[in-house]
């Protein structure tokens, strides 16, 4: 029985490290796209002087300011 115990956990490890990935057989690299960043495609001119997210075209997307710090807890 302890002799298998290393065997389950190297095949757990292997499983959980594949995670939901099916690697292809003509994929070598993972993740290989190249994809345009913006500082190439949009003009500097384009972009508004100031932005706020409390007034997009009269919508405001802020939301309210929530108190969260930690309680205190007083113990005597």
């Amino acid at each position: 029985m302890k002799s298998l115990l290393p065997i389950v956990l190297l095949l757990g490890t292997l499983m959980a490290s594949n995670g939901q990935r099916k690697i292809l057989p003509d994929h070598k690299i993972l993740n290989d796209y190249d994809l345009a960043l913006p500082f190439s495609y949009v003009e500097l001119d384009s972009l508004p002087k100031t932005f706020s997210w409390n007034n997009v075209n009269g919508t405001n997307f802020l939301t309210r300011s929530l108190n969260q710090h930690l309680p205190q807890v007083s113990v005597s």
